[in-house]
């Protein structure tokens, strides 16, 4: 298949946009992709989330790398290119030496709900037996000084929302307001922090998007508790969680390249039951 992002960049008007602004305007994939199909002369379909919804800087498109260029979706289908010399890439480059090790603590006489746990190699039962096994409560202890951890909402929600980058220069500029689906994969509450998870299961990536975790924070920023994101990594042999500083708004929206919020503060490592 001819290349779709080296046709979109060629275009004069996105590199006009992208020059000027450091980014394309705002356009709705399949439109667009049907519109390269039709003046490249053949039929192809295809997935628009996976081609505009990133979850490692690796899969990003080698076209746009190349150039120095990054792809993200606004929501609803829609898609922006942004300049990486003039909008840092939101993207995680995680590289944690020290972590560290925490031990499941199972309820007597539930030896039985452990067996289960070790049988079932699913994403969601990873993340259940967390809960289960008193890893949250170990972690809320250890990052906020707290004990008792509820479970909060999950899934799917649609949102809308402000979104920021800071340029290269330092200075913060609205680039789109997100309208769409935003998932969430779980949530722990405690009196007085909010926490959100995305899990992944990765062998070697760990240039995670922060989007991925950032978008759903939106739902919980009007409640003035502290906001604090984390990722958890299903490894082989391992379960990898990082933890970050913490989610703040702006202007009713969120920053998504904010390095201080990129860079995690705790890691911890679970051997899988």
């Amino acid at each position: 298949m001819k290349d779709f992002w080296k046709y979109f960049l060629d275009k004069s008007d996105v590199s006009k946009e992208i020059l000027e602004f450091g980014y394309s305007k705002e356009r709705k994939f399949k439109d667009y992709f049907e519109k390269f199909c039709s003046e490249m002369g053949f039929d192809e379909r295809i997935n628009t989330a996976q081609n505009i919804s990133i979850d490692f800087y690796e899969k990003q498109p080698k076209t746009l790398v190349k150039n120095g260029k990054y792809v993200l979706r606004t929501g609803f289908g829609k898609f922006m290119v942004f300049d990486e010399f003039k909008f840092n890439k939101p993207y995680l480059n995680l590289n944690f030496k020290e972590v560290t090790e925490l031990e499941y603590t199972i309820p007597e006489g539930f030896d039985h709900l452990y067996d289960c746990y070790k049988k079932d190699n699913t994403e969601n039962s990873k993340i259940e037996q967390l809960q289960c096994f008193r890893i949250f409560e170990k972690i809320a202890n250890t990052v906020s000084n707290e004990e008792k951890c509820l479970i909060g909402p999950r899934g799917n929600k649609v949102s809308e929302f402000g979104t920021y980058l800071y340029d290269t220069d330092g200075k913060i500029k609205h680039v789109f307001k997100y309208t769409g689906q935003e998932e969430l994969d779980y949530s722990i509450f405690t009196k007085d922090s909010i926490y959100l998870f995305e899990a992944k299961s990765v062998k070697n990536g760990l240039d995670l998007g922060w989007h991925k975790i950032a978008f759903p924070s939106n739902r919980f920023l009007n409640y003035c508790k502290r906001i604090i994101p984390g990722y958890i990594l299903n490894q082989k042999n391992n379960l990898l969680i990082y933890i970050f500083k913490g989610i703040e708004s702006y202007k009713n929206g969120i920053i998504l390249n904010d390095k201080t919020q990129l860079e995690p503060k705790y890691a911890f490592k679970i051997k899988k039951v």
